[in-house]
């Protein structure tokens, strides 16, 4: 996309991070999260990426600014799926619908694929269209349902498994 640019996150990066991700914690149930998380532990999260591994850390910028982010890790802790990562994505308010979220997805699924990645999943809050379209666009096929798995904002909400041959 024009005017963005996806690279790796770097530790001067998790304050504007932490901001995006600290929007959709307060108002959105896209993720799970009720708070922001603490700069230490947010500048942690980002030193954690791996080099070779499934864990990712990306951001997109426009001109100097983080517009949005991207991250991956094992889908689980045990050995076994070291191959296998859980992704998401997240874009800054006012930059949604103009091609970030598909930039930092198309990036974090090549550099996956590079890894050695065998699949990526994603796991989206219901209803939520404008995800499901970004991750079925992406070539992610919906893979599973668990309903009422949340309770955010007084009220369960479903999740969607998506998953992505690499």
């Amino acid at each position: 996309m024009a005017g963005v640019r996806v690279r790796d996150a770097s530790i001067g990066d998790a304050e504007a991070i932490g901001a995006i991700h600290a929007h959709y914690a307060a108002a959105s149930h896209a993720t799970f999260e009720t708070s922001a998380m603490p700069a230490p532990q947010r500048e942690a999260w980002v030193r954690s990426a791996g080099r070779g591994g499934v864990t990712i850390r990306l951001v997109a910028e426009r001109e100097g600014s983080v517009v949005g982010w991207a991250a991956s890790a094992p889908v689980r802790p045990k050995p076994a799926y070291h191959r296998s990562a859980e992704v998401g994505v997240y874009v800054a308010p006012g930059e949604t619908g103009r091609g970030v979220g598909r930039a930092l997805l198309d990036a974090l699924v090549e550099r996956l694929r590079a890894a050695g990645a065998h699949r990526a999943y994603a796991v989206v809050a219901l209803p939520n269209p404008p995800s499901e379209r970004l991750f079925e666009a992406a070539g992610f096929i919906r893979c599973g349902l668990m309903t009422e798995a949340g309770w955010k904002f007084e009220r369960w909400w479903d999740v969607a498994w998506w998953e992505c041959r690499l």
